[in-house]
């Protein structure tokens, strides 16, 4: 695919303090200089060259209170069911949409988006501000927004597990086969890493990730035959039913 220089940008990523101390990268196209840049939206969602997705999840945030004063403005002509369908069509996407990308960023700015979620539930429900939110989510059968991430990421890797999702997929999901020693992760079928992780980069890694959620899942939920049932089974467990 050839680059139009004047509509291209480059990034430098890395951590804050190295970054400090590096200049801006220097590349040209047909004699064009590519202007540099600290955050820049892709595909929807806003990247900055800490990786620290700080800058998304504001973007997500500023959406999600607009859809809160929209949302404030008609519930007295909602029913409870169209509530639920506002909810669903309206302000879901924004929790869903790449969250296995950004929605793994500082838990101070995670937070943020959970306590929205809490806020739209009480405006669902006719909550106070003051109420407690312990059983907002149960009462309305939500996943909250962590788990919700959770919920994505199991469902992917059991696509990816299953020859439902791009062949690339099965480079960053691994499966424990020892053959030699019959190791508990092999009889659980449990995701293994190739190697350690050593950075936070790493850690927010959907590999990484995606073996925590998937290992944490009980034996008999992975091996669901069918798709349908196997993501029914899985919010089940996350929401606490099972």
């Amino acid at each position: 695919m050839s680059l139009h220089p004047s509509k291209t940008k480059c990034m430098l990523i890395g951590s804050a303090n190295k970054l400090k101390n590096t200049g801006n990268l220097e590349l040209c196209i047909n004699d064009v200089q590519i202007v540099n840049v600290v955050v820049q939206k892709l595909l929807g969602l806003y990247i900055d060259n800490t990786l620290n997705w700080h800058v998304q999840i504001d973007y997500v945030c500023k959406n999600l209170n607009k859809k809160i004063a929209l949302l404030k403005n008609i519930i007295y002509f909602l029913t409870p069911d169209t509530k639920r369908m506002f909810y669903n069509a309206y302000i879901l996407p924004n929790f869903d949409y790449g969250c296995l990308v950004w929605g793994k960023g500082t838990n101070s700015y995670v937070n943020k988006i959970n306590n929205l979620q809490k806020r739209i539930a009480k405006i669902i429900l006719g909550k106070s501000k003051r109420d407690s939110s312990t059983n907002l989510f149960k009462e309305l059968k939500w996943l909250n927004f962590s788990d919700r991430c959770k919920y994505h990421a199991a469902v992917l890797v059991y696509k990816t597990l299953n020859s439902m999702a791009p062949s690339y997929m099965s480079e960053l999901v691994t499966v424990s086969d020892n053959n030699v020693y019959m190791l508990r992760s092999m009889a659980h079928k449990d995701i293994v890493l190739q190697t350690r992780p050593r950075t936070n980069y790493m850690k927010a890694s959907f590999t990484y990730y995606s073996r925590i959620v998937w290992n944490n899942i009980p034996l008999e939920i992975r091996e669901s035959k069918n798709f349908n049932t196997y993501k029914i089974k899985v919010k089940q467990y996350l929401i606490g039913n099972l």
